[in-house]
């Protein structure tokens, strides 16, 4: 009599084919995420946006205190071309 296998990870039915195939998507898709959440996310996770009125209101005290927009740009690892871009973002945005 054959041993029954349902379930068990040693399982060579088609269920269980299909679950180890879930399963190594999910683990790779967690390795992406892990490589690039570094990468190319622009906040944290879980973290809500700013709206674009605060970031504007904060944008008109660090345009003529540059002591803030320092700080401001070395908090957020900023380059000197991301921070370049930033105000220039920032100022076309002005009304």
């Amino acid at each position: 009599m054959v041993k029954d296998v349902f379930g068990s990870p040693g399982a060579h039915d088609s269920t269980a084919e299909w679950d180890k195939l879930v399963e190594e998507a999910a683990q790779e898709h967690a390795e992406m995420f892990k490589v690039a959440r570094d990468d190319i996310l622009n906040r944290q996770v879980g973290s809500k946006r700013v709206p674009m009125q605060q970031r504007q209101d904060e944008w008109e005290i660090m345009r003529v205190t540059p002591v803030m927009l320092t700080d401001f740009l070395k908090s957020q690892n900023a380059t000197v071309e991301e921070a370049v871009n930033h105000i220039f973002e920032m100022e076309e945005k002005r009304t």
